[in-house]
C-alpha cells in the first residue's frame, strides 16, 4: 500500500470516528432536553389533584387523561429515557476513548485556522 492510500485510509477511519463521536454527541443532547421536560412537567403535576383533568401527547395523538393516570406513564417514561442517556454518554465515553486513542497512534493533530 502506497503512503496517499495509508493516509488516505487513516484520514478516512478517523473521519469515520469523529462522525459517530459528533452523532453520539448529538443524540445524548436530545435525549438530555427531553429529560429536563419530562422533569419540567413532572415538577408541575407534583401539587396538582389525581383527579384533575390533563391531557398528554403520544406521538401526533393528545390524549386526554386525569393527573392520576398520566403522572406515572410519565415518570416511566422519563425513567427510560434517563437510563437511555445514561447509555449514551458510556457509550460517548468509549468512543471518545477510541478516537484520542487513534490520534495518538497515528500522531493525527487538529489544527486550527483563523
Amino acid at each position: 500500500m502506497s503512503s496517499d492510500e495509508e493516509r488516505n485510509k487513516i484520514v478516512g477511519e478517523y473521519h469515520k470516528l469523529n462522525d459517530i463521536v459528533e452523532n453520539l454527541r448529538n443524540r445524548a443532547t436530545e435525549i438530555s432536553a427531553q429529560v429536563s421536560e419530562h422533569d419540567h412537567v413532572l415538577r408541575e403535576l407534583v401539587d396538582l389533584p389525581e383527579d384533575r383533568t390533563c391531557m398528554r401527547q403520544s406521538g401526533d395523538i393528545l390524549q386526554k387523561g386525569t393527573v392520576g393516570t398520566v403522572r406515572p406513564f410519565l415518570q416511566a417514561n422519563r425513567d427510560k429515557l434517563k437510563q437511555i442517556e445514561t447509555q449514551l454518554i458510556g457509550d460517548l465515553k468509549a468512543r471518545e476513548q477510541t478516537l484520542a486513542e487513534f490520534m495518538l497512534k497515528h500522531n493525527i493533530q487538529i489544527k486550527h485556522t483563523g
